[in-house]
């Protein structure tokens, strides 16, 4: 059978496959239907070759784009540049993958006549040029933010070629039509699906504990609500993502170690009596003692120093066999038996050294401090520590049934700044400016107040040290040194990687359990040495018989949302088995600094940016003091739908250190000359910097304005979310 011109020509340009060779016209089997290849020189072939060289241009053109997008997306600045240029750095970023996902399947599909070998080659040259950057742009902070470009660029890029080669291998197996049909009809119910789910995710976002919510300023009762300020409304796209989606390839997220000798336990007493039990004598049995960072200076607590301070004061002791070590300092210990080896925790019990006025109904105050965590987020990430938090307490609304607690959540809480700096700051020393140092934080004032302090942190960085320059020495328990051992906290190099470290996309473990348990373990400890000494009015008031907790958990701080599921167990567990005694002595604050503000959600969607500014903020309170002071409890129900900063929440902490005392105010405002010295306040004054350092704040107590704006409490213009209805 004859074969036009024509039809060689388009059989030519088509073909992927291997071209045959050259065969000479007077060799050629002119009898034969088989066709003959024309010369090098001809037409098809000139056509071929020339489509070939375009495509390998096109391939460069790709490789030099993803260099020049991801090179954009990687220019920085301060805190406030990078917030207002998110757009430009998110876009380079997403143009970034498109332009190396082009380069990738031109190399697999777009080049005919490539040997699989070179195939291979072509494709890891390619990924090489993108591992590069992971250590010519290494950096995780503001002007440098290489880390966190890498991760997202993962995150996008990976599912994304994933999804192209599932896509492909379906067009392959099914046929052109066949796929065709079948993509079109999986796209019709893929967007049904997810319409419906995202009018329902929509529909929940307000929502809280016991299914209350967000109310609209239409609402005029029980509580008038007109002139309330509303939150800008956005799509909450993140809420179709299952927990996993963006680090599941980071592996297992359990911290079990087995251990290598079968039947090695450890543990420590009530009086602080360390027991080691090693069945195999051979092993050498041995006690590090991790120092109390509270006697650090400064330098030793510097941010760079700390963790090498803490190895340095570390003290090793031979432990002799059935003979338990008696510890006289230090709350953390390590022990060992020969490899293997156990963190125990430990709350040695002080003595406050300032008398408490003797004034029944004062409250002891647990603070649970997350970082990162917008009150969607924990709604969203933590259900079993919801329903937790849910067992053992009740709605305001609902104050006839059996549980001790009564439970207020914030649901206009607003963040004043984008990061930890200006929220920690407000919520704990009542100012923002990072010019003004050596303020009281609040556990110091509560310190001096008479109240036994403790706080448990997972970062090896001291807040007062990176934040207010001091030394912290008022506080009567510290537990951080265990956060600063080199299986958590990178011994060299940036701690605060992707893949290590407090801010890491991975599992966080240390001496084969994870970090979030030792925390929960020692503040349960500390409740049970002070908690049953402190059951309200029943007890008689006596010396230092009333404490204040912080526990700083910083699982939420990380790029993909999915680190802070795994925390969802253990916290739940924790709230569950709060004692009676506690729940009946203890104000209990859930409090968030901010929401996230990184990663796929916070860079790409409105949505993200709204959640930042919106974080956790709940308290719960024993029910026979709500029913003490019925005003107190009133003002707390109606503050929970109106506009509320951290700087309130630091006059509510104020409030109840000095509660039914000769109690210390300024216009409303709880502030404390323990907490800011009148002559700091008077030097503010005369210098007009009131408005630029403190804001003030009204407890959550007392009457909070129903039309506050974000300009008249300290939320600066570009973070407002929450804007007067229209």
């Amino acid at each position: 059978m004859k074969r036009s011109i024509r039809g060689w020509i388009r059989h030519l340009y088509h073909s992927e496959e291997t071209a045959q060779p050259y065969i000479p016209l007077d060799q050629a089997n002119w009898d034969d239907e088989a066709p003959v290849v024309t010369p090098e020189h001809s037409y098809a072939n000139r056509i071929n070759l020339k489509s070939r060289f375009a495509r390998w241009m096109f391939l460069l053109a790709f490789i030099v784009m993803f260099h020049v997008c991801y090179n954009g997306s990687l220019e920085g600045g301060d805190i406030d540049w990078v917030r207002s240029h998110l757009g430009k750095l998110g876009g380079f970023l997403v143009a970034s993958v498109i332009a190396f996902t082009c380069a990738l399947w031109m190399i697999l599909q777009g080049i005919p006549m490539l040997k699989a070998r070179v195939r291979a080659l072509l494709s890891c040259f390619l990924c090489m040029n993108f591992l590069i950057y992971y250590w010519i742009a290494p950096g995780q902070l503001f002007d440098e933010h290489g880390a966190y470009n890498f991760l997202i660029f993962l995150v996008i890029a990976v599912p994304a070629n994933l999804l192209i080669a599932f896509l492909f291998g379906c067009f392959r197996f099914l046929g052109g039509r066949r796929f065709l049909q079948t993509l079109v009809g999986f796209l019709a119910l893929f967007s049904v699906v997810v319409t419906l789910r995202l009018y329902h995710y929509n529909r929940i976002w307000g929502h809280g504990f016991f299914g209350l919510g967000v109310l609209s300023s239409k609402v005029t009762a029980p509580v008038d609500l007109s002139g309330v300020c509303e939150w800008r409304k956005a799509i909450p796209w993140v809420d179709l993502l299952p927990d996993r989606t963006q680090n599941f390839w980071t592996g297992s997220m359990d911290c079990t170690e087995p251990a290598k000798t079968r039947g090695f336990t450890a543990s420590i007493d009530e009086d602080g009596v360390v027991s080691i039990d090693c069945p195999d004598p051979t092993l050498k049995t041995s006690i590090s003692i991790l120092p109390d960072t509270r006697g650090f200076n400064t330098d030793e607590k510097n941010e760079k120093t700390f963790h090498w301070s803490v190895l340095n004061k570390m003290v090793n002791v031979t432990y002799t066999r059935g003979h338990p070590y008696r510890t006289d300092y230090g709350e953390a210990f390590i022990a060992r038996c020969g490899e293997d080896q156990k963190l125990l925790t430990y709350v040695r019990k002080a003595q406050s050294k300032t008398e408490i006025p003797k004034i029944d109904n004062k409250l002891n105050v647990m603070v649970i401090f997350m970082d990162a965590v917008s009150r969607r987020q924990f709604h969203r990430k933590l259900p079993r520590t919801s329903k937790a938090f849910e067992a053992i307490s009740s709605p305001p609304e609902a104050l006839d049934d059996a549980n001790d607690l009564v439970l207020y959540e914030f649901f206009r809480a607003h963040s004043v700044g984008f990061n930890t700096n200006r929220n920690t700051r407000a919520m704990y020393m009542g100012i923002t400016d990072d010019s003004v140092f050596q303020s009281t934080a609040i556990w110091d004032a509560y310190h001096r107040h008479g109240y036994l302090t403790g706080r448990a942190d997972d970062l090896c960085v001291d807040w007062e040290q990176d934040y207010n320059h001091l030394s912290t020495g008022d506080v009567d328990h510290e537990m951080i040194s265990p956060f600063c051992l080199p299986d958590y906290y990178p011994l060299y190099g940036h701690p605060f990687g992707n893949f290590k470290g407090p801010y890491s996309i991975v599992k966080r473990c240390t001496v084969g359990r994870a970090v979030h348990d030792y925390m929960f373990e020692w503040m349960d400890k500390f409740l049970t040495t002070y908690g049953k000494d402190s059951m309200h009015h029943k007890v008689p008031q006596q010396k230092g018989d009333k404490f204040f907790l912080l526990g700083s958990f910083i699982d939420g701080h990380e790029g993909t949302g999915d680190v802070l599921p795994v925390l969802d167990g253990s916290f739940s567990d924790f709230i569950t088995n709060l004692s009676p005694e506690v729940r009946n002595s203890t104000a209990i604050f859930l409090v968030a600094d901010h929401g996230l503000h990184m990663g796929l959600n916070f860079a790409f969607t409105s949505n993200g940016q709204i959640e930042n500014a919106a974080p956790m903020l709940t308290t719960l309170l024993p029910k026979w003091w709500i029913n003490k002071y019925p005003a107190a409890a009133n003002h707390l129900q109606e503050n929970r739908q109106k506009l509320v900063t951290p700087f309130d929440l630091f006059a509510t902490f104020n409030h109840l250190m000095y509660w039914e005392e000769d109690t210390k105010q300024d216009g409303g405002h709880y502030v404390g000359e323990e907490v800011i010295p009148k002559d700091v306040l008077d030097g503010w004054a005369e210098k007009g910097k009131f408005r630029d350092v403190w804001w003030g704040g009204s407890s959550l107590f007392t009457p909070v304005r129903t039309d506050r704006r974000c300009d008249e409490v300290g939320i600066p213009g570009d973070m407002c979310k929450c804007f007067p209805a229209q």
